[in-house]
């Protein structure tokens, strides 16, 4: 864990944009959770559906996405830095401007 995760207290997204950026994390809840680095199979699947998303997608206004990349999911009254809860999925498509 970064030097700054305390093991049993509970982290919003304004503490994790000051985590390292070479550790990947993920906060549920403001858990922090470690990501490994997936395998090369995990890699494949998602190339090959990333390829398959980018071109269904390309003429459109949605944007497809591969991980890294914060996907922050707030509760109806969190504001951004107070969000408890930021992931990273292995592919995203952001169609909401």
């Amino acid at each position: 864990m970064p030097s700054t995760v305390t093991p049993g207290q509970t982290y919003t997204y304004g503490d994790y944009r000051d985590w390292p950026e070479d550790e990947r994390w993920e906060l549920i809840d403001g858990v922090p959770y470690a990501m490994t680095a997936p395998k090369r199979i995990h890699q494949e699947i998602v190339t090959a559906l990333a390829a398959q998303v980018y071109n269904h997608f390309k003429d459109t206004d949605c944007s497809p996405y591969v991980a890294p990349f914060d996907v922050r999911l707030p509760e109806a009254d969190e504001q951004d830095a107070d969000i408890k809860s930021t992931v990273q999925p292995d592919l995203s498509v952001i169609s909401d401007q």
